[in-house]
């Protein structure tokens, strides 16, 4: 069995490695061969495969973010032969071994599109995690805590939830500091053990924008703020968002795929993912509208007929009616 596992969690990602592995004994798991992005040599990982174990029945070969799959491998020779050597093996698996390729495209994002990527994707068991939604999200910090015996108040957990971002593994490290905290947890403390989480891109305030959401609008730009970017700055920075968005969310409208809309758009396909998935409830209409009221903020400040903080605050005003 090849098994294909990638997504934007860590921990989501573990999770699939273990689902996988939940048949194996503790001596088979104990046994496992590791190749990363400094290790891996595909002749080797591929002659591996294919050898018998010596200690147990079944082997277990785990290729972690190798090179192949966010480095854009084209025009390079040795590449193909080495594509061309695991679609061999793809089509042609060793029945005693449990190989598994596992890619953390939040930390090693994908350059474009890969031939390496479209083979696993469509000769291996292809398992591709999902981002948790909002509220799904909560109800684990619920039951975490709850499950840790954390004592924490109502109000507390709301200012918990306000902190963090829907990211299992950074919830993780945070949840670490609350276990070891040995008083009731409230407020304050939780102000004090959990950092807020800025956006440090115009994302959030795009969002916001494009939900029509003064009052979030106004708290991604009080954050913006805080981090010393000026209004100039911001700017800037929604147009780049917005004509992201709105190519990609165009382009998806044509049935273009990620693969296609990453060269188009000189995207990775993360960013990809993330402009279409978090547009889902948005528009590439709403987009443009958006780009236009913007342009006339930047039209305005440039013939001096609105101060740039006083044309953008009003902008956010309209934008969200």
């Amino acid at each position: 069995m090849v098994s294909f596992i990638h997504g934007l969690d860590r921990a989501l990602l573990n999770q699939e490695v273990n689902n996988v592995l939940k048949d194996f004994s503790e001596e088979e798991k104990a046994n496992l061969t590791l190749y990363d992005a400094d290790s891996f040599d595909m002749e080797q990982m591929i002659a591996d495969c294919n050898t018998i174990s010596m200690f147990e029945d079944r082997k277990i070969v785990l290729v972690r973010d190798p090179l192949f799959l966010y480095k854009s491998p084209r025009g390079n020779e040795k590449a193909e032969a080495e594509r061309k050597m695991l679609e061999e093996y793809l089509d042609h698996p060793s029945p005693f071994t449990e190989l598994i390729f596992l890619w953390d495209e939040q930390n090693n994002p994908s350059s474009g599109s890969n031939p390496f990527q479209k083979l696993l994707e469509k000769k291996a068991k292809n398992i591709k995690t999902k981002p948790m939604d909002e509220l799904g999200f909560q109800g684990l910090v619920k039951k975490d805590l709850e499950k840790n015996h954390i004592d924490i108040t109502k109000e507390a957990v709301q200012v918990l939830l306000e902190r963090l971002s829907p990211d299992i593994s950074a919830w993780h490290k945070e949840l670490e500091k609350l276990v070891l905290f040995d008083q009731k947890i409230g407020p304050e403390e939780v102000e004090l053990l959990v950092p807020r989480q800025v956006e440090e891109d115009a994302f959030a305030l795009t969002n916001a924008l494009m939900d029509r959401n003064l009052k979030k609008t106004l708290k991604a730009y009080s954050d913006q703020l805080y981090l010393k970017h000026s209004p100039m700055e911001m700017v800037s920075t929604i147009a780049t968002s917005l004509r992201r968005y709105y190519y990609c969310l165009y382009l998806r409208s044509q049935n273009y795929s990620n693969a296609q809309i990453s060269d188009l758009c000189s995207l990775s396909e993360k960013q990809v993912a993330y402009l279409c998935s978090s547009g889902k409830r948005f528009s590439y209409e709403r987009a443009l509208y958006l780009l236009n009221k913007l342009a006339e903020v930047d039209q305005d400040y440039k013939t001096g007929k609105r101060d740039i903080q006083l044309a953008l605050e009003l902008f956010f005003i309209e934008a969200t009616r």
